[in-house]
């Protein structure tokens, strides 16, 4: 079966509206945007990670990365008015607040990476 990278989740799932793709791969939440296109999702992974925030140590000091997470992790959306205020224009993944990364959550995505078949290109093992 011939595969392509269509660019973002959206357009994985409007490549299949298109006819262009048989089946797309899309996180969850974007999939569940196109009911109106008649998109069926047959089959979810383990949960992912959802978010990652990343910041370059060559241009943010210690204590920059530190205050960032500190103001990302003390935000209660769920449980705060202020904070929910702040964060209602913020994407899906981040407005109801965020958790520290630990490796572990990436296990599945791990599982997934040696899944695939060998000769992928752009896969090196």
């Amino acid at each position: 079966m011939r595969y392509y990278y269509a660019g973002s989740h959206s357009e994985s799932m409007l490549e299949v509206v298109r006819s262009h793709a048989l089946v797309g791969a899309a996180k969850t939440s974007v999939a569940r945007q196109y009911p109106h296109l008649n998109i069926e999702i047959f089959a979810e992974s383990a949960p992912l990670p959802g978010f990652l925030l990343i910041a370059n140590p060559r241009t943010t000091s210690a204590g920059q990365r530190r205050a960032i997470r500190e103001a990302l992790l003390s935000l209660e959306p769920l449980a705060r008015q202020a904070d929910r205020a702040l964060t209602a224009n913020w994407g899906p993944d981040i407005r109801h607040g965020a958790i520290p990364a630990h490796d572990a959550a990436y296990d599945p995505i791990r599982a997934l990476y040696r899944s695939l078949p060998d000769g992928v290109p752009e896969v090196e093992r």
